[in-house]
């Protein structure tokens, strides 16, 4: 019996009113339905972008999947690691070409009330493609290979990098926290003319083009040339397997100790956050800490509560210091719930509840009383007595 498991993730279409759309299908929130435990599980995401060489590279390094096997016509698709889905960290495998304008088919057209159209200005599909890859797959990646089999597949990712230069990562994450990218070339594209003897003709080639550096939205970048070996193409792409490990290791600890490396379940609700948020803004960053508030908005009492309870402890002749603690702690129960991704206190209670020092007459507002108890002691100020009554706490509500 033939095994018809569907691996199209995101896709690209027109719907009826002609607007350019995106077509989720669904595919990660099945993924981490199969997770033993996707409470305790924390999936890693590797990319892989090219052509005929990844294709092969992926049936190679991931030899139980029976890549072949299954196959999708959508552009970004989405495959686990059998060997690895039962363990602690299962590895997630997107793949799709190069993104490229020129070469993009005429989109699909979606069937009445499918996909979801992007609200801001947008006429290429190609373009829509490349803002999928780089502002919302790349932000969840732990690792993005990028392979360059010839002239073509080299001009493709120029133009992909130089575009996601320009747009930015959408990620809000330090930049010690964004993925790593490999550039994987080909044996004989040492003999291309395109290589000139460089060690990393894509990189040099963006330098060379005066764009940015890539460090902008990559936190390490590093690059093999696959040798021309009498050994078996299994132990030739070792290399390449051996370096996804490595990298996917580091920037997973990293994460780890950072307090930002959700579990499955957290990792779906994100992504669909995320997606949300791509469609109604291209040139905002992603917040993963308000992000996790979607279900949970703040409240519109919160404000006139806090300053209540700051003018009683003015009148008990309490200090914001001496009142400081008490309300930190109920603004972390509140926000930690059972369940909750546990990002760093002090960068949720900010995000969420407090996003300014002063508000715009330049006064205090409670996050300059509470910020030396949460661990921020530059910039510590002396509080004028009036702060305690007049305390504008300006609340940002997650709610869509």
């Amino acid at each position: 019996m033939q095994n018809t498991i569907d691996i199209a993730w995101l896709d690209v279409g027109i719907r009826e009113d002609s607007r350019l759309a995106v077509l989720d299908h669904g595919r990660l929130s099945r993924i981490v339905a199969q997770l033993s435990s996707p409470e305790s599980q924390r999936p890693s995401l590797c990319v892989f972008l090219g052509g005929k060489g990844k294709d092969y590279a992926l049936q190679q390094i991931y030899t139980l999947n029976n890549i072949k096997r299954h196959s999708s016509e959508a552009h970004i698709r989405l495959r686990y690691d059998i060997a690895s889905l039962d363990s602690s960290q299962p590895t997630l495998l997107a793949d799709g070409d190069i993104p490229c304008t020129g070469s993009f088919p005429f989109p699909k057209d979606l069937a009445p009330g499918m996909g979801l159209p992007v609200s801001w200005d947008i006429h290429s599909a190609g373009k829509l493609l490349q803002v999928l890859w780089s502002r919302l797959v790349f932000m969840f990646a732990d690792v993005v290979c990028i392979f360059v089999d010839d002239k073509s597949s080299l001009d493709k990712a120029m133009e992909f990098l130089t575009e996601y230069l320009r747009l930015g990562s959408a990620s809000s994450l330090a930049q010690s926290l964004l993925p790593r990218v490999i550039f994987v070339y080909d044996n004989g594209f040492k003999n291309c003319e395109a290589n000139t003897s460089k060690e990393d003709p894509l990189r040099d080639n963006l330098r060379g083009s005066a764009s940015e550096d890539l460090s902008e939205i990559f936190s390490g970048v590093s690059c093999i040339h696959l040798p021309i070996t009498p050994l078996s193409d299994t132990a030739k792409y070792l290399r390449i397997k051996s370096a996804i490990a490595e990298e996917v290791k580091a920037i997973s600890f990293l994460r780890q100790i950072n307090h930002v490396r959700p579990n499955g379940k957290h990792l779906a609700a994100l992504f669909q956050s995320a997606v949300q948020h791509t469609i109604g803004d291209l040139s905002s960053p992603f917040d993963i800490v308000t992000a996790t508030r979607n279900d949970r908005p703040v409240g519109l009492c919160a404000e006139s509560n806090l300053t209540h309870y700051l003018e009683i402890g003015h009148r008990a002749c309490l200090s914001p210091r001496e009142l400081a603690p008490s309300i930190a702690s109920a603004l972390f129960m509140d926000h930690y719930v059972p369940g909750m991704f546990d990002v760093l206190p002090i960068s949720n209670t900010v995000a969420v509840f407090m996003p300014r020092p002063t508000d715009r007459s330049g006064r205090t507002t409670f996050l300059g009383v509470i910020r030396p108890f949460l661990g921020k002691q530059e910039n510590v100020c002396e509080y004028p007595e009036e702060t305690t009554r007049i305390a504008k706490w300006p609340i940002v509500s997650s709610a869509k």
